[in-house]
């Protein structure tokens, strides 16, 4: 196939080049055909287009919805990350308050120990 017919010359109006092979095939094609035929062809030609309208719109619109949802998903897997950081945070804080506890039960411990060692050292009361 030859490049000459893709794409379809067109003048800059958007009208096909007539001296395309394109032009000339269409007028060939439509040539002796009833102008209800044409009118028909027409309005079919139209149709197309506005779908194809409607269809690229649709596209963009569906491209951008991705980009939006991408960037959605990006922004709540920073905040998951985020939020799992603060949460080994908290677990660190956790562990070394309960190590903070077993320290303050052992030195209550040994000074229970202590007072113990010195009562037993007193004179017991008359």
């Amino acid at each position: 196939m030859s490049s000459e017919y893709i794409p379809v010359p067109v003048l800059p109006s958007g009208a096909l080049d007539p001296s395309s092979a394109a032009s000339r095939l269409l007028a060939t094609f439509l040539g002796g055909r009833r102008a209800e035929t044409i009118k028909a062809y027409h309005e079919v030609a139209l149709e197309i287009t506005m779908i194809k309208g409607l269809t690229e719109d649709a596209v963009r619109r569906l491209a951008s919805l991705k980009t939006q949802i991408a960037e959605r998903f990006d922004t709540l897997n920073h905040q998951i990350t985020d939020t799992k950081q603060d949460i080994l945070d908290l677990n660190h804080q956790i562990t070394d308050t309960k190590q903070d506890i077993l320290d303050l039960h052992t030195k209550f411990d040994e000074q229970r120990n202590l007072l113990l060692q010195v009562l037993a050292h007193l004179p017991e009361k008359p």
